[in-house]
């Protein structure tokens, strides 16, 4: 542990293979955005184990330029059960500090398993599909490399939509338009 300019403290020097337990109470059954706090001048991953079962699958940690320069990474969980559960923080690869976990209940992906086209994809493992796997830590659509380039997604059925999220990456798009019928 060390002092964590965020306040408190955090873990920090973490190697591959180690692992720090809690007891938790899960008081609502259901799907979670996990949500992790980390910092690193290199690149990491961890996942997160419920009573010895991974629900996070690989987490990535970027390169936040420093040690103490943080920022949030997240993904979704299966349907977790309710009940006191043991959670397992395990370390895949080193060096990361990380500062808080939390779990909030999920509002639900509407577009996980939804049907994806895109105007290209770049290579594959880039597919469209990509986009709506409700992983933003580890998979991403890729487009050639041209102007005007498109994703959607069909929902499958008329949706209410309350709000849209775009996690971009490095080499980002500097413009998008969202579009709806």
């Amino acid at each position: 542990l060390e002092t964590c300019t965020e306040g408190g403290y955090n873990l920090g020097y973490v190697q591959a293979g180690e692992w720090v337990e809690y007891s938790v109470n899960v008081a609502q059954a259901g799907s979670y955005t996990l949500q992790a706090r980390v910092a690193t001048t290199g690149t990491g991953s961890f996942h997160v184990e419920l009573d010895g079962q991974n629900i996070s699958g690989p987490i990535a940690v970027p390169n936040t330029g420093g040690w103490q320069t943080w920022t949030n990474v997240s993904v979704t969980t299966p349907a977790l059960t309710t009940g006191n559960k043991i959670l397992r923080i395990v370390i895949d690869a080193a060096e990361f500090n990380l500062n808080w976990l939390t779990f909030g209940q999920s509002t639900g992906n509407k577009a996980i398993g939804g049907i994806a086209s895109a105007s290209s994809v770049e290579e594959a493992g880039f597919e469209a599909a990509k986009a709506f796997d409700g992983n933003s830590t580890t998979t991403r659509w890729s487009s050639a490399y041209t102007n005007n380039e498109w994703i959607s997604v069909d929902l499958g059925s008329a949706q209410s939509v309350s709000r849209v999220v775009l996690k971009w990456e490095v080499a980002y798009g500097t413009a998008y338009r969202i579009e709806t019928s």
